[in-house]
């Protein structure tokens, strides 16, 4: 295997993202991972090649995206990843928005208060609920195994 520097994971990384702002990032993905290659998502899913290739073929790009807090970690036997904090911006929010909520308020404008409702009910939860995802990823938990997710899947 080889040994890849921090700068190297940096570089592709970086090189991920800016496929992902391109909306190019099943064929970057697909091309980069070998057959075996696994991807671990933060809240603790974990995808292989061809899943990862189908999630991102077609799907809308992000706007931006900041890398902070990098570090690489070995895990010995020449496996190795780095561990990183994105704060990106996605499109998908405007979306939505946009081609759902602006749409179905326009069709019937008695929804507009649930609308509303609903979108505030939405930034209100984000916070607390990333806050318990990432105390629970640091803590080595999987995402169902969160009350949070136990009640939506009950």
């Amino acid at each position: 295997m080889v040994d890849l520097t921090l700068d190297r994971l940096l570089d592709l990384e970086r090189r991920g993202w800016d496929a992902l702002c391109g909306s190019t990032g099943g064929a970057f993905y697909g091309a980069l991972m070998t057959p075996s290659a696994l991807m671990v998502l933060v809240d603790g899913s974990v995808l292989d090649r061809d899943a990862v290739v189908a999630s991102l073929d077609g799907a809308p790009p992000w706007d931006s995206y900041e890398l902070h807090d990098v570090r690489r970690v070995g895990l010995g036997d020449g496996a190795q990843f780095f561990d990183e904090h994105v704060e990106a911006d996605a499109v998908h929010e405007q979306l939505a928005m946009r081609a759902i909520c602006e749409q179905m308020a326009l069709e019937d404008p008695s929804l507009e208060e649930d609308i509303i409702v609903g979108a505030v009910t939405s930034l209100s939860l984000d916070g607390p609920v990333a806050t318990e995802l990432f105390a629970a990823w640091e803590r080595g938990r999987h995402l169902s195994a969160l009350p949070a997710f136990q009640a939506v899947a009950s």
